[in-house]
């Protein structure tokens, strides 16, 4: 098996720490930043909010629907926040908060990293699999940065 790795990064108008409350608020925030193209349901399993929290997010990838149990499992607010799947253990996303401009923006990087089956399934995942999740994650940032367009950030706004 190899593992596939996929970054996106995205400049953002607002604090590391505004984003990070919308991006680790399962219950609400999240929900307005994730593309129901690509994700149309996340139902909170546990907790909502910091480590601990477990997710099942359905996502539709490559023709295909799939459930993912996914579990926060380090958080700092206002610089990261790492999720691991559950059933496996296989696949963490991460989304990394960097201030910029003297912290009225953010540097976001969302990055996942997964195991590739061996054999030909793997080649084909390692060739498929990157370009499809680079689609959803930019989706993603254009609709947090989208967010904080329509909800101005309390940093900028002076």
């Amino acid at each position: 098996m190899s593992n596939v790795m996929v970054k996106v990064t995205a400049v953002i108008e607002a604090s590391p720490e505004e984003i990070y409350d919308v991006v680790g608020d399962y219950l609400v925030g999240h929900h307005a930043i994730m593309p129901e193209k690509y994700f149309p349901e996340l139902v909170v399993e546990k907790g909502g909010q910091g480590v601990g929290t477990i997710v099942l997010v359905t996502a539709r990838f490559m023709g295909q629907e799939r459930t993912t149990r996914m579990e926060v499992i380090e958080a700092e607010r206002g610089r990261w926040i790492l999720e691991r799947e559950l059933n496996t253990g296989h696949t963490t996303t991460s989304y990394k908060f960097e201030p910029l401009n003297e912290g009225r923006q953010t540097r976001l990087t969302i990055t996942t990293v997964t195991n590739a089956g061996a054999g030909i399934r793997g080649f084909v995942e390692n060739l498929l699999t990157p370009p499809a999740m680079r689609r959803m994650y930019n989706a993603e940032l254009r609709q947090i940065a989208d967010y904080f367009r329509t909800h101005p950030s309390t940093m900028t706004a002076n």
